[in-house]
C-alpha cells in the first residue's frame, strides 16, 4: 500500500492518503474531493517508513494506546522518542496514563489515513 501526499484544491492543506482511494477528505476544510482533482505533492516512491498494516488500523492503534499508554510505547513505535522518554519518566505519577487514554479515544475517533498525521502534530 502506498501513500502519496496530496494538495486540497481548495485550501491548499497537504494530507497523505493511500493511493487506492478515490477520494481526499482535507484536513483542513472537510472538503472529499476526488484523487484527480488534487496536485500530487509526494508521490509513492518518497513515501515515509511504513510500520506495519496494523499499525495504521485506527482500531487496532486506539486499543494499543489505550493498553500501552501508561509507559508510552505507542510513542516509541510512532518514532516519537522524546516523548516516549518523558511519559516513561512521569508513568509513576500517573499522568501518562491518563494521557495515553486520552489518546487512544483521540485515535479511535480518527480514520486510518489520519493517524500518521495526528502523531506528527502531537504536542
Amino acid at each position: 500500500m502506498a501513500r502519496i501526499v496530496v494538495r486540497c484544491p481548495i485550501c491548499k492543506a497537504t494530507a497523505s492518503i493511500d493511493n487506492k482511494k478515490k477520494k481526499m477528505k482535507c484536513p483542513l476544510c472537510n472538503n472529499k474531493t476526488p484523487l484527480s482533482m488534487c496536485e500530487v505533492v509526494v508521490p509513492p516512491e518518497i513515501e515515509e517508513e511504513y510500520h506495519g498494516k496494523w499499525f495504521h488500523n485506527h482500531i487496532f492503534m486506539g486499543v494499543f494506546t489505550i493498553i500501552t499508554g501508561i509507559l508510552g510505547i505507542d510513542l516509541f513505535v510512532k518514532k516519537r522518542y522524546k516523548k516516549g522518554i518523558i511519559s516513561i519518566l512521569i508513568c509513576w505519577t500517573g499522568a501518562s496514563t491518563i494521557l495515553g487514554i486520552f489518546r487512544g479515544f483521540d485515535i479511535l475517533a480518527l480514520e486510518d489515513d489520519q493517524i500518521d498525521d495526528y502523531y506528527k502534530n502531537l504536542k
